[in-house]
């Protein structure tokens, strides 16, 4: 911690550099953060050196401070989060069972006996763990012919209460009990893989962008980063629920599940965005991203879970500005202790009427079921086998005499669209197995250089690389 004196003389120092309301581009947000009130275990200013931090090394300094703030450690515990939601009356998936290290096998069997009156469809997870890592999910044919039996559930439990968070989160989340929560499946009318769902994140209690993840780099066989699409919050002088939000996506559409799940994001947002500034204004956190699941029939739109200091998915739109939102708003906002906030939401607001009206516009529109085989987007045709002569650049692969085709793994520069930057090149299957001498450490120093290209050293006899401009292939 600061002494007092250094702490107000930083805070002077930055105080300089906020800018003065006027009601556009970053100085709103500023406003914002002026007028939010911070819960102090969210309170990183005394650790922030005056130069300007990216989000990603922001984030580490949230997730490193988070140590012994009992506010981050109950928001990612999936079992006591349950319970700040409903104070805070925000609609969630109902929990049917939950339990503490170790399971009890006979009150599971219990859970399970009652949970079986019904065709039950079922989602097992643990409380302390990410990225669905010991989660199950089963429903009622699966389970008889299978022949499961509680005793199995529970002993899948214990081996994963045995394990702790990953060194890469928080240290909030790698301070929770070990736990496990049994909740309905939710399931979205378009059927992809997974249900849909949005991440909406909030800066200073103010919902800004929110994005539906596939990833950001090309990779195993069945990644589909081409899906990831933002949807940025545009406002006129001041925040409103009528305000529009700018879909960025790189997607090639002829896709039906795609649109159909974009229409759906639209038309529920401004419902989520409310949810998502309540639960952020709830617990005071200048920074917290939502996710909401979307698209069924019987369960509307629901939170699923919330996070704090994640920004893996940011960092394709406008990152620098978010970090310089952040860092200069701790310098501007109240304060107040993790105590009062603590029982303000004891007291349960319920839901705001806002709110409810958002909710009921959201689910008053028709919800039109896609089959998963139409939510495949088409692959082109293989291209003709191309040149030996290879074109690189920091935007591009590109093979020279090749036809001008859209091969798969070539996305759209990302650099044309508004508030993105970086992207994910891959060199298209038939032309890197006529080309072994182009490797994965060639098309690294593709990404990491942005002109001026030069080719690596076990390239030299190979095809001439030299700087290119544009996505795509040239005759």
């Amino acid at each position: 911690m600061l002494p007092d004196r250094l702490r107000r003389q930083y805070l002077e120092r930055r105080q300089q550099h906020v800018p003065e309301s006027s009601k556009s581009g970053e100085s709103l947000w500023i406003d914002a953060a002026r007028e939010f009130t911070m819960n102090t275990d969210f309170d990183i200013l005394d650790v922030l050196s005056p130069t300007q931090l990216g989000l990603s090394e922001l984030m580490e300094v949230m997730k490193r401070e988070s140590a012994g703030k009992e506010t981050i450690r109950r928001l990612n515990d999936k079992i006591q989060l349950v319970d700040i939601v409903d104070q805070l009356g925000v609609p969630q998936m109902p929990v049917l069972y939950s339990t503490r290290q170790p399971a009890d096998t006979a009150a599971l069997t219990a859970a399970f006996d009652e949970i079986q009156d019904a065709d039950f469809d079922i989602i097992v997870k643990p409380t302390h763990l990410s990225n669905a890592t010991g989660a199950l999910a089963f429903n009622g044919p699966e389970w008889r012919a299978r022949k499961f039996e509680a005793w199995m559930v529970a002993e899948h439990m214990d081996k994963f209460m045995n394990q702790r968070a990953e060194d890469c989160e928080s240290e909030a989340l790698k301070s929770v009990a070990a736990g496990y929560v049994i909740q309905p499946r939710y399931r979205s009318v378009v059927e992809f893989k997974w249900p849909l769902e949005l991440r909406v994140v909030t800066l200073w209690g103010k919902a800004r962008l929110a994005v539906w993840w596939w990833g950001r780099e090309l990779g195993p066989k069945n990644t589909t980063p081409h899906r990831t699409t933002f949807f940025v919050r545009c406002t006129e002088g001041s925040f409103s629920s009528q305000d529009t939000w700018q879909v960025i996506s790189r997607h090639p559409g002829g896709n039906r599940g795609y649109a159909e799940a974009l229409r759906l994001f639209t038309e529920g947002l401004p419902a989520m965005a409310l949810m998502s500034e309540a639960v952020a204004t709830g617990v005071g956190a200048p920074f917290l991203r939502s996710d909401f699941f979307v698209g069924s029939q019987e369960h509307g739109i629901r939170l699923n879970e919330v996070a704090y200091g994640s920004s893996a998915h940011l960092m394709d739109c406008g990152a620098d500005e978010m970090a310089a939102i952040l860092q200069q708003g701790y310098s501007v906002c109240k304060r107040v202790g993790s105590e009062v906030l603590a029982r303000q939401l004891a007291t349960g607001s319920g839901m705001p009427a806002e709110l409810s009206t958002a909710l009921a516009v959201a689910c008053a529109g028709q919800l039109s079921p896609v089959p998963a085989e139409e939510c495949a987007t088409p692959r082109p045709a293989p291209a003709p086998t191309p040149q030996r002569t290879v074109v690189a650049s920091a935007t591009k692969v590109e093979v020279l005499g090749a036809p001008r085709v859209a091969p798969v793994g070539i996305l759209p520069s990302p650099s044309k669209q508004p508030g993105m930057t970086g992207g994910a090149v891959m060199m298209p299957t038939a032309a890197r197995g006529n080309f072994p001498h182009v490797g994965a450490s060639a098309i690294q120093s593709v990404l990491l250089q942005r002109v001026g290209v030069a080719a690596p050293p076990h390239m030299s006899a190979a095809p001439q690389v030299r700087p290119a401009v544009s996505f795509g292939y040239r005759r």
